[in-house]
């Protein structure tokens, strides 16, 4: 464990370090460098601050999708138009702790590789769809209509589909689990009580996007889900 001088002498290089890259960096550029950087910051890539935002009950990081996809541009091209898939999912951190991460993930259609939009950390799961996807959302629909530029090209981003398992679907769309009586996401089947939930008929009719976004049957919603914001079909949450 560093002691009390150990901490001040490594403050004291620290500030020693940066006072002479600065200094010296203006005399270069009185010089005539002027390609070089004037921000002592960006010679030693300082860190641009995190910014983490309340998500009841516990707090959401977005690191952007628009900034996800102008990493994947500084080693490789892509497309004009940018297709991706979304995953929303939920998972605990360890077996000793009630810690739980929500990741937002998504992926290039076509590549194999997923990245980070997004990610919520509590002791429960978001409170509120909106909270947990509100930034995601509005970005989304501004690179959707506007685009984006980079390196001179222009690019826009459309969204395939949503990838959930069934949990993390109903929170997404913000409807009854499937266990509830009216959690069926597929058909107006109500359930019926046998030590569980069970659905006992059958060639009910389906749900249809239109009949989700009428709210046909009130019963299965819990509220309004930012998706329906989108061009999307809310019953298999893919681009209509």
């Amino acid at each position: 464990m560093k002691t009390y001088f150990d901490k001040h002498i490594l403050q004291f290089c620290e500030i020693f370090v940066k006072y002479l890259l600065g200094h010296f960096n203006c005399s270069l550029h009185e010089a005539g460098h002027d390609d070089l950087h004037r921000d002592i910051r960006s010679i030693v890539k300082t860190p641009k601050k995190t910014i983490i935002t309340p998500c009841s009950p516990g707090e959401y990081y977005h690191r952007g999708l628009q900034n996800a996809l102008v990493n994947i541009l500084k080693s490789r091209k892509l497309p004009s138009k940018i297709v991706i898939d979304i995953n929303i999912d939920g998972l605990p951190i360890s077996k000793s702790s009630k810690r739980t991460l929500w990741s937002i993930q998504g992926l290039i259609v076509g590549e194999l590789t997923p990245f980070v939009i997004g990610v919520y950390h509590g002791f429960k799961k978001p409170s509120s769809i909106e909270d947990h996807l509100r930034p995601f959302i509005n970005e989304y629909k501004n690179l959707r209509s506007e685009g984006f530029n980079f390196r001179e090209n222009s690019y826009k981003v459309k969204l395939r589909c949503v990838i959930c398992d069934s949990p993390a679907r109903s929170f997404c769309s913000n409807t009854k689990q499937f266990n509830g009586y009216f959690g069926c996401s597929k058909c107006v089947v109500e359930g019926s009580w046998r030590k569980k939930v069970v659905f006992l008929e059958a060639n009910l009719t389906l749900r249809t996007n239109e009949s989700f976004r009428n709210r046909s049957q009130p019963e299965h919603h819990l509220g309004y889900s930012p998706f329906e914001e989108l061009e999307i079909d809310m019953i298999f949450l893919q681009s209509n």
